[in-house]
Parts: structure tokens; C-alpha cells; sequence
């Protein structure tokens, strides 16, 4: 019984994981600058939890480019995160992210988090109010 409701328990975390994620990520159909990105992450990315190549790092979702700004989720094969959640509110929204998973803006082969670019100015708020919007489609 015990284990029924534990079952129950891991399930509506996903489904609720899942569910509060940025929905319908698009595509960055620029072959050379997805690359780019997926290089300067992996460039980044602690081998604690494992020896992770280029071809494990993924872009997870694309949601749009914004000047010199390109807002991305990145994960890599093999990183499991925990489906626990993190609000964020910024420019007046309330962002949600699965942990591990929060938005990064790339910039010229660096990454900051959504709420940091904003913060330094890299975004506007027109420009949150656009990721947001990409986010609820």
C-alpha cells in the first residue's frame, strides 16, 4: 500500500514537472550557431557525475533569439535532474523551471541565467515578455 502511494507520489511530481515546463520549444535551425552553443557549453560542463563528449550536450529548447541573445534550456545525455521546481519572477513574470534546467541566454560563447541577463541589461523587458510568451504557446 505503502508503495502504491509513493508511486502515486513520483507520478504527480513528473506529471506536474512536465506540465509547469516552458512549453512547444522551437528550433534553432542555424546549424553552425547550434553547434557553437553546444561547443561553449560543453566547454563548461564538471565531469563529476561523468566523462561527457560534445555529442552528449544537447539543446532541450530553443526559445527564440533576441539581438545577440539567444535563450536556450541545455541538458546532456546521461544528466538526470530531480523534478523539483524554481520559481523565478521576473520583468513582472513568473517563470517556472525544472531544477538543472533553468533558461540560459548565450551570448558570444557565454551563458547567463534568464533572470542575470535581465538583471545586466542583455535583455529588455520587451524581450522577457517575448520569452515568456514562446514559453506559454
Amino acid at each position: 500500500m505503502i508503495k502504491k502511494f509513493i508511486s502515486l507520489g513520483v507520478l504527480l511530481i513528473v506529471l506536474f514537472g512536465l506540465s509547469a515546463c516552458p512549453k512547444e520549444a522551437g528550433i534553432l535551425e542555424d546549424a553552425a550557431l547550434e553547434k557553437r552553443i553546444r561547443q561553449d557549453y560543453f566547454e563548461r560542463l564538471d565531469n563529476t557525475y561523468g566523462n561527457y563528449k560534445l555529442k552528449d550536450v544537447y539543446i532541450w529548447g530553443y526559445y527564440g533569439t533576441y539581438g545577440d541573445n539567444v535563450a536556450v534550456i541545455m541538458a546532456v545525455h546521461g544528466i538526470n535532474m530531480p523534478p523539483a521546481m524554481i520559481e523565478y519572477e521576473i520583468a513582472g513574470l513568473t517563470f517556472w523551471f525544472n531544477t538543472g534546467m533553468e533558461m540560459l541566454i548565450w551570448n558570444n560563447g557565454g551563458f547567463k541565467f534568464l533572470l542575470n541577463a535581465y538583471d545586466e541589461g542583455f535583455l529588455t523587458k520587451e524581450d522577457v515578455e517575448a520569452i515568456y510568451n514562446y514559453t506559454k504557446k
